[in-house]
């Protein structure tokens, strides 16, 4: 994490990618619809895929997530965004996202980040519920 946050800081596109995985635990495919229109007072609310349907999910916004999205950059309708500044598909982000992970010189993909912010919240005395 240290390593890829040293390459990527604050104020760059791969920066965000890594928070918004990180700190909303959405899987790739909910990350990279998720934007500004699904936050009220600091809460995201959207909806996911899981198991053939979908479902509901709050989020809080971290103040660290909070941050990066003010830094950005960001889109109009999605935080996770190309070199263009227009939204990935679910298949794009994947690539780029594993590309950037090699640049930082670290092993890494999107499902990896989604186990280790799970982790980080039990570790913090989330419920099973609350990650």
């Amino acid at each position: 994490m240290q390593q890829y946050e040293r390459r990527w800081p604050i104020g760059t596109r791969q920066r965000v990618w890594l928070d918004v995985l990180l700190y909303s635990g959405l899987r790739r495919g909910d990350a990279v619809r998720y934007g500004r229109q699904h936050i009220r007072d600091n809460v995201g609310t959207i909806q996911v895929q899981k198991s053939g349907g979908t479902v509901t999910v709050t989020l809080p916004i971290l103040p660290v997530l909070a941050a990066t999205l003010k830094a950005g950059p960001c889109g109009d309708l999605t935080f996770i965004v190309g070199a263009r500044g227009r939204p990935l598909t679910k298949e794009s982000f994947g690539n780029e996202f594993r590309e950037a992970c090699r640049e930082a010189g670290v092993p890494g993909s999107a499902h990896g980040l989604r186990k280790l912010g799970a982790t980080r919240a039990a570790d913090n005395g989330a419920t099973e519920s609350e990650f």
